[in-house]
């Protein structure tokens, strides 16, 4: 007689969870039934793209809700092939959690005809007032014949569970240990790839829904259920309106806006607007991870770790005072993108992994005539960062690992080294190469463990002593080794790009995403290393043909890189965040960079002009200069009381500003 190999518990367990599946991918086809006059025309393969998506995070939502099942299976003592009470404790309990999810996927429906977005962890707001959410159900919604039907899908359910639990009475088997074990880790290893959900590193997550910049495909990918647990941490309100109208007038001037519109809180500036469409440059924007400036060579270090860039600079317009807002790789490639300093809380992370605000205006979509492409050496998932290209950059190419060649250096993916050749390769073999093209591309290696590949040209590691290396804020030499290999495989890159013809016409912006914190660098004031600013501080090189090289000692800030790089492409475009062209002159006057530390409780807040920081943290608040050798605890705002108040406004403003745009910078419809 033919014996299962795997124990009924594992089927059982199967079974249960193919049942869910199949009446979470009923609800999905429903779905898109009950929506398909939104279905774009001609988008066939993104259709099947956002319905194969989806499919995953149904098979996750399964597989959680197969859990309290597999737990049973995996105690003995509640075997629900033999304990009658604990198999009806069971079947009562699935049908009450099947029928509240039906309960979301109806509420979903209605709340998505209503805000054409699936329902969320903020939809509560709509039950502030239960009366008058009751009373709009009853007169929108067939509530009886829902009622009926829920109570006819409870009966189904149960009846269903009935029939799997099923005890065995005509065979009874006696499982080896080995086929115990064997199901019970197939069962395991099972639940986990469910609930993983993708053969990669990084696991599927709620950004990979946004894979289209249309929005009802990825409305149809995410799943309802799995979007309310998404979106848990980052509900409630993160912006106060009052504060931007208070500072509306304030900001707007500084921005530059001509026509002020304090009602409607527009920041809209219209650039270009006269240009003509002749020779378009490329614009390269290169992304150094951690590349701080006193960690550089530009900036006196004598252990020279970064020898290309400080060759590049004497070929570059270079600025000496640029800022990130933060410090966090992904909110520096957020605040690149977007103009907007990435101002979340710390416990709700970064901005691209907060689903709430994904729909963002970028300057890199404005470039309509552009190919567009972006390039990181290890999965586009890492912080959810793939959803701020994909969803908001039209027909944008996303290079990673996976799709690049290299084999994997580490963690971080394939090398830097490997990275920009494989970048230079897709930029010079593009399809049409008299198209313009803008590209991001992201360095990532210089990060622990500090792995210098196999692959590595002619890059020799050097030795310092430990005090050597203390001095100019490194830890290890490992450390040093990785910050110089970076800049070795960035040189490779530029000299690779000077030899091709898309070289004579573009524009490289080239940058680190933030600072590293050190107690000690001799190479730079010791006020920037008291303020902490040497995590903001980094150095920006645009280089280009098209430009002749000077040094800038205006501050800068992360927030203008795209805006001055759409501003010298010449494509008309909006900007309506903060960033602003860094070579506009009618914007010289004043020119500030805010910074933000999010791993601060309270949260410090910073502005930056040419001879102070406006600094107010959780232990103190003043003005500070940052250009000598003066501690941090000099406040020299009592004899510098009009620009410590001017300061500590304009500081105010934009946070309060920034917070407000994470939530009100959608993508400008066509």
């Amino acid at each position: 007689m033919f014996k299962p190999f795997v124990t009924q518990a594992a089927r059982q367990n199967f079974f249960y969870f193919l049942l869910n599946l199949f009446y979470l991918v009923l609800f999905r086809i429903a779905f898109l039934f009950a929506y398909r006059s939104s279905i774009p025309e001609n988008r066939t393969a993104d259709l099947l793209q956002a319905f194969y998506i989806g499919c995953k995070f149904d098979m996750r939502l399964a597989a959680l809700i197969t859990f309290p099942l597999l737990i049973l299976t995996l105690w003995p003592k509640f075997d629900l092939t033999k304990n009658y009470k604990v198999k009806k404790f069971f079947k009562i309990f699935s049908t009450i959690l099947t029928v509240v999810i039906f309960l979301i996927y109806c509420v979903d429906f209605g709340f998505f005809s209503y805000v054409a977005t699936r329902v969320n962890s903020s939809s509560t707001e709509v039950m502030e007032n239960p009366m008058i959410a009751l009373h709009m159900a009853w007169q929108t919604y067939p509530v009886i014949w829902m009622t009926f039907g829920l109570g006819l899908f409870a009966w189904f359910h149960y009846r269903l569970l009935s029939l799997l639990l099923a005890r065995e009475v005509v065979l009874q088997y006696q499982y080896s240990k080995k086929v115990k074990i064997t199901s019970t880790s197939l069962l395991l290893l099972f639940w986990i790839g469910a609930i993983y959900g993708k053969l990669a590193y990084f696991p599927l997550r709620w950004s990979e829904a946004y894979f289209s910049p249309d929005p009802f495909l990825s409305q149809f990918a995410l799943n309802p259920v799995m979007n309310i647990i998404d979106t848990a941490k980052f509900a409630g309100k993160a912006y106060d309106k009052k504060q931007v109208e208070m500072n509306y007038e304030l900001m707007a001037k500084y921005l530059g806006v001509s026509e002020m519109n304090k009602e409607k809180l527009s920041f809209i500036r219209k650039e270009n607007q006269a240009s003509k469409a002749e020779n378009r440059p490329n614009l390269v924007i290169i992304v150094l991870e951690s590349m701080a400036a006193n960690k550089s060579s530009i900036f006196g270090n004598k252990l020279d770790p970064t020898p290309y860039l400080k060759k590049l600079k004497g070929e570059s317009v270079f600025f000496s005072k640029f800022f990130t807002p933060t410090v966090s790789t992904a909110r520096g490639i957020f605040a690149t993108m977007t103009g907007i300093p990435d101002v979340s809380d710390s416990n709700q992370h970064s901005g691209s992994r907060n689903p709430f605000i994904v729909d963002q205006h970028t300057l890199m979509n404005e470039l309509f005539d552009y190919e567009r492409f972006y390039f990181l050496g290890g999965n586009a998932n890492w912080g959810n960062i793939r959803g701020i290209f994909s969803y908001n950059v039209e027909d944008i190419s996303i290079y990673e690992e996976g799709t690049l060649k290299s084999k994997r250096n580490d963690v971080w993916g394939i090398s830097d080294l490997d990275l920009f050749t494989e970048a230079n390769e897709v930029l010079k073999n593009r399809q049409n190469p008299h198209k313009p093209f803008v590209a991001l591309i992201q360095s990532a290696g210089y990060h622990r463990p500090y792995t210098i590949p196999p692959n590595r040209g002619n890059f020799q590691e050097l030795t310092f002593s430990a005090e050597q290396l203390e001095n100019y804020s490194f830890k290890s030499n490992e450390e040093l080794n990785s910050l110089r290999f970076q800049d070795y495989a960035f040189g490779q890159f530029m000299e690779l790009a000077k030899a091709e013809k898309y070289y004579e016409n573009t524009i490289f912006a080239i940058f680190g995403d933030h600072g590293l914190i050190a107690t000690k660098s001799i190479n730079v004031p010791k006020s920037m290393v008291d303020l902490r600013l040497i995590t903001h501080h980094v150095p920006l090189l645009i280089h280009s043909p098209l430009l002749k090289p000077k040094q800038m000692d205006t501050v800068a800030s992360q927030l203008d890189v795209f805006a001055t790089l759409a501003k010298l492409s010449g494509v008309p475009h909006i900007n309506k965040t903060l960033g602003r062209d860094l070579f506009s002159p009618e914007l010289d006057k004043k020119r500030y960079a805010f910074t933000y530390s999010w791993n601060e409780e309270p949260h410090s807040i910073g502005l930056i002009d040419k001879d102070f920081y406006y600094y107010e943290g959780p232990s103190k608040q003043g003005l500070f200069r940052y250009d000598g050798e003066n501690s941090a605890d000099v406040d020299v705002s009592a004899e510098n009381q009009s620009k410590y108040l001017e300061m500590k406004e304009l500081c105010r403003a934009f946070y309060e500003t920034a917070k407000y745009m994470l939530y009100h910078n959608p993508k400008i419809k066509e």
